[in-house]
């Protein structure tokens, strides 16, 4: 999914739970792995390439959703995370898990379990009238509850 859809995402969590700063922040953040794989193949510092990349559905890498988008991470990270603070946690796990879960939903490459190359692809079409479709029932949920 796109970055306005995730921070579509993130308020809402933010609203219910009344921590938008994390809810916010962590349902953008396993997007930071982007940035590893941009970097290492040197898409970064070509703004054409780049935009390429990053409005292409497929990861020709297959290393885009990476680390961060990886389940058991996810597990891992969100235990400790409540284990630190349990209020503050369930915002964390929250978000992250609301992440992965619209990653899954779009149509792009992830591989839930990475580096294992079991890859799911949803039936939303990345960046499409569907995604923006997803991204206003977010934002209407937001603001009508």
């Amino acid at each position: 999914m796109t970055i306005p859809t995730h921070l579509a995402l993130g308020l809402l969590i933010g609203k219910v739970s009344g921590n938008y700063e994390i809810a916010l922040l962590v349902s953008m953040a396993p997007d930071m792995d982007h940035f590893v794989s941009y970097a290492r193949h040197g898409v970064l510092l070509h703004p054409k390439k780049f935009w390429e990349t990053v409005t292409d559905v497929n990861d020709p890498w297959e290393d885009q959703r990476s680390f961060l988008h990886n389940i058991i991470v996810w597990l891992i990270l969100s235990l400790i995370a409540i284990l630190l603070n349990k209020t503050a946690g369930i915002v964390f796990t929250s978000a992250y898990f609301g992440h992965l879960l619209l990653d899954a939903l779009d149509n792009s490459d992830y591989y839930p379990f990475y580096p294992k190359k079991f890859r799911i692809k949803g039936p939303v079409v990345y960046n499409s009238k569907g995604e923006f479709v997803l991204f206003a029932i977010l934002l209407l949920t937001f603001f009508f509850i």
